[in-house]
C-alpha cells in the first residue's frame, strides 16, 4: 500500500465510467488507518494472516471474529 506511488491507477476501484466515486476517500481512510496503527506500534504479529468474506456478487464483506 503506497498512496504516494507514481502510477495510482487501481482496477480494484473500477475504471473509466465504472470508476468508484469513493476511490479517493477509501484510499485516504486506508492510509490514515495504517499510519495510526504504525504510530501506536500495535503488535502486527497478533493480527490474522487471512480473512474470510461473506458471499456477495458485488462487494467484499469481511467476517470478523472467526479464525481462518
Amino acid at each position: 500500500f503506497d498512496p504516494e506511488r507514481a502510477d495510482k491507477s487501481c482496477f480494484t476501484f473500477g475504471h473509466g465510467r465504472h470508476a468508484c466515486p469513493g476511490n479517493s476517500i477509501a484510499t485516504m481512510l486506508a492510509m490514515l488507518g495504517v499510519q495510526t496503527l504504525m504510530a501506536h506500534a500495535l503488535p502486527f504479529d497478533d493480527l490474522p494472516r487471512a480473512m474470510r468474506y461473506a458471499p456477495s456478487v458485488n462487494a467484499r464483506i469481511p467476517i470478523f471474529g472467526e479464525q481462518v
